[in-house]
């Protein structure tokens, strides 16, 4: 018996990010969590993301309007996060562009990975192409990708954002993943990256 997979929302967001004192910081949890009742947000609109490989917090606040009140957040962030992190917290809108339902979109997703890039002058017509026509939906129809997503960064550098959910990070070396990753188009766009994090992610419970 199939099971009827839900269209998911075209949802903008604001993005708060930062880099950990302590990879095993004991309030990072609790801390997060104290963000929702302050700025008056549902705790299901807040998706929250631990680095694999490096000591980066990513925290998306879903469904907020790209006029939300950055300094009421920011604040609400600095107050909250600011002694668990070293430098800035990154605060900046995330304009969404495209949202598909992956090939296991109803399994459930405890990873999360991030291609954030800049793009060498005059390769932004082919990057969104590439990303339109065939890469985010090639990369959705993958197994094991719950959601792929693509966003812009209207704040902060790198600009173009693109964000998968995964039900493992084995996904990214799956003949599948690679293919896709493999073409001529991909083969043609990538050396006009700049600025590129790639950035897989566990997510956090809050």
């Amino acid at each position: 018996m199939s099971t009827e997979t839900t269209k998911p929302a075209l949802q903008d967001a604001v993005l708060i990010e930062f880099i950990l004192k302590d990879q095993n910081a004991p309030s990072l949890i609790g801390d997060l969590g104290r963000l929702a009742p302050e700025l008056s947000i549902p705790a299901a609109d807040i998706q929250a993301v631990q680095a694999l490989e490096e000591p980066r917090v990513t925290v998306y606040l879903r469904g907020l309007k790209l006029n939300a009140n950055l300094a009421a957040i920011g604040f609400s962030a600095h107050k909250n996060l600011a002694s668990l992190a070293v430098g800035d917290i990154e605060i900046s809108r995330l304009a969404a562009v495209k949202v598909l339902a992956g090939a296991s979109a109803n399994k459930a997703a405890d990873f999360h990975y991030v291609v954030r890039t800049d793009v060498l002058s005059g390769g932004e017509d082919d990057l969104e192409q590439w990303y339109d026509q065939e890469h985010l939906a090639g990369l959705a129809s993958v197994p094991g990708v719950v959601l792929a997503q693509r966003l812009v960064s209207l704040d902060a550098a790198p600009r173009y954002y693109a964000c998968y959910d995964l039900t493992a990070p084995q996904i990214l070396k799956t003949p599948e993943w690679l293919a896709v990753r493999d073409t001529a188009w991909s083969s043609r766009v990538r050396p006009t990256f700049c600025n590129t994090r790639r950035i897989p992610s566990r997510l956090l419970r809050i």
